[in-house]
């Protein structure tokens, strides 16, 4: 029988953790800036929510620090989401030993080809960021190196997690990938988010939620408005036009 609480992701997360908190756990804590706290909590908590449900630590952002609580295992993979995460911001480059990441028990990587890229990532990260809470696994790009793949030059996609989450994840990545490409024969994935960016290579998303339509939004309305104000003012000038041919008559 399924426990309702694991229904919906925060719940699951919050179960999680107390299950977790249950072992053998300890307190450490990080220093961090003003930015770096704001970065980390992202939009209504969100980049906060999906560090704590990769790494199964408890995170306590405050002001100058963030307090992490949990297992040895699980305070080492919130170090590590950590460090990727800020080196992220602003399009930053991720600064940690590749080679040692692959050594790693619980990473998998796969060479995505560059057109498919994009795709992949969503936009401004978007569909990584589901496939990540989807799947309870981090995923990061080494995009400052190209590799010579199947389908010409590809970037290294980084999966860290679980066994299982891990491959259900790398199963979900290899599908948008085939898709994208024309490879797979398959349907369309459904985490892939709409607005495709092309796969254009660009510099890596924000992580955090901070970004939003608001613009593409308000113009989308100003564009209407002005569209219907220039139809009014076309009736208005076919009835000008009108009441000018009858008084001719």
């Amino acid at each position: 029988q399924t426990c309702p609480l694991l229904e919906k992701p925060a719940a699951r997360c919050a179960a999680l953790h107390s299950a977790n908190l249950t072992m053998s756990t300890r307190t450490e804590t990080m220093p961090l800036s003003d930015d770096e706290v704001a970065y980390l909590v992202g939009r209504g908590g969100q980049t906060k929510f999906r560090l704590e449900n990769f790494s199964l630590a408890r995170l306590n952002i405050d002001k100058d620090s963030a307090e992490l609580t949990g297992t040895d295992d699980a305070l080492e993979r919130a170090r590590l989401a950590i460090k990727i995460t800020l080196q992220q911001r602003n399009g930053g480059r991720i600064d940690i030993d590749f080679q040692d990441m692959e050594e790693r028990k619980d990473v998998e990587t796969l060479d995505v080809p560059v057109p498919a890229v994009g795709f992949l990532l969503g936009s401004k990260g978007a569909t990584l960021r589901k496939m990540e809470e989807k799947h309870r696994v981090f995923m990061f790009f080494d995009n400052d190196r190209k590799r010579d793949g199947k389908h010409g030059p590809s970037k290294r996609l980084y999966i860290v997690g679980p066994d299982r989450a891990r491959d259900s994840a790398l199963e979900e990545s290899e599908e948008v990938v085939n898709f994208k490409m024309g490879t797979g024969g398959g349907r369309r994935p459904a985490i892939v988010d709409n607005r495709d960016q092309g796969g254009r290579g660009g510099p890596p998303p924000r992580y955090d939620d901070r970004g939003g339509g608001r613009y593409s939004d308000d113009r989308r309305d100003y564009d209407r408005r002005e569209r219907d104000r220039y139809d009014e003012r076309d009736r208005y000038d076919d009835r000008r036009r009108d009441d000018s041919n009858d008084r001719r008559r």
